[in-house]
């Protein structure tokens, strides 16, 4: 395993799109808008290191300072302190 994380040009278009939108308010939208399959989106989140990437460069960029937050607060999908944080596995019987 890698000592750093190195995002691929998706994840860093993905980023780039997101700070570029601080409005946006959905998964949906900004998937779409950086032209990244959402499905890619929630397979990087299983990895921490991503997670942490992103957080990352968001908090880099300003993050709730900057005003780079996103619009629905509610959205806890959205919420980008979560995002560094890996999806629970799901464990099959």
């Amino acid at each position: 395993m890698p000592d750093r994380f190195i995002p691929n040009p998706r994840q860093r278009r993905f980023l780039r799109y997101l700070l570029a939108h601080p409005g946006i308010n959905s998964i949906q939208r900004t998937c779409a808008g950086a032209r990244v399959a959402r499905s890619s989106f929630y397979n990087w989140r299983k990895n921490p290191e991503f997670g942490a990437w992103l957080y990352a460069g968001w908090m880099q960029a300003g993050g709730l300072d900057s005003g780079l937050q996103p619009s629905s607060q509610q959205n806890q999908e959205l919420a980008l302190e979560n995002w560094r944080k890996p999806q629970p596995a799901v464990l099959s019987n």
